[in-house]
């Protein structure tokens, strides 16, 4: 009888584990319950509810009083209505993307797009850099700046998303180009961590 007892409780210990996820992950944890994902996060980084457009915003440290952007991984989510697959999704996001290209004084070139399944949830990945040249409209206006500005200032930018339970779940990196591959590693442990549920 007792032996019994004992074996109830190692099973119904290891249900809760599976369905909440058992992790050794020391680090905070953020989740959210509307629109039912978590992710595990880097301590030293700035945790910012419903920044933008974005549910949740991860910023880097700023690495001193001068330092003007902060390196920062948000997670939106988008209902949609019906369903879209995975690859009409993917087409229109890529587009909306390469519009951004026919901006004026914008240079965007498009580095990697592939597939990718993460945690048995298939997906869509991409990488792309981001050239903006000329100075802040208002300035130029004004005579304070030149039209443009030629050494420019270009970000490197890693997207990801899902589509789950006719939501879409998408993942955006952004850096410097010239930091990218510095904080990348930290985002992307972080990435590891997400979860949707």
């Amino acid at each position: 009888m007792k032996h019994n007892f004992f074996r109830k409780i190692l099973f119904l210990s290891l249900f809760v584990a599976l369905i909440f996820g058992c992790s050794s992950d020391a680090r905070p944890f953020y989740r959210n319950l509307p629109f039912e994902f978590a992710i595990h996060y880097n301590e030293d980084w700035e945790k910012k509810e419903y920044y933008g457009t974005s549910v949740i915003a991860f910023l880097s440290p700023p690495e001193g009083e001068l330092d003007s952007f902060q390196e920062n991984l948000t997670i939106s989510v988008e209902d949609q209505k019906g369903d879209i697959s995975l690859s009409d999704y993917s087409n229109a996001v890529i587009e909306q993307v390469k519009s951004m290209g026919d901006l004026p004084d914008v240079y965007l070139n498009l580095l990697e797009s592939k597939r990718i399944l993460h945690r048995f949830i298939p997906g869509q990945k991409i990488v792309y850099t981001l050239s903006k040249y000329g100075y802040p409209k208002e300035f130029v206006e004004r005579d304070l700046l030149p039209a443009i500005d030629p050494e420019g200032f270009t970000v490197q930018i890693m997207m990801m998303w899902f589509i789950k339970n006719q939501r879409a779940y998408i993942l955006t990196f952004i850096a410097p180009k010239d930091k990218y591959d510095q904080y990348f590693p930290d985002a992307e442990s972080m990435i590891k961590t997400f979860k949707i549920y």
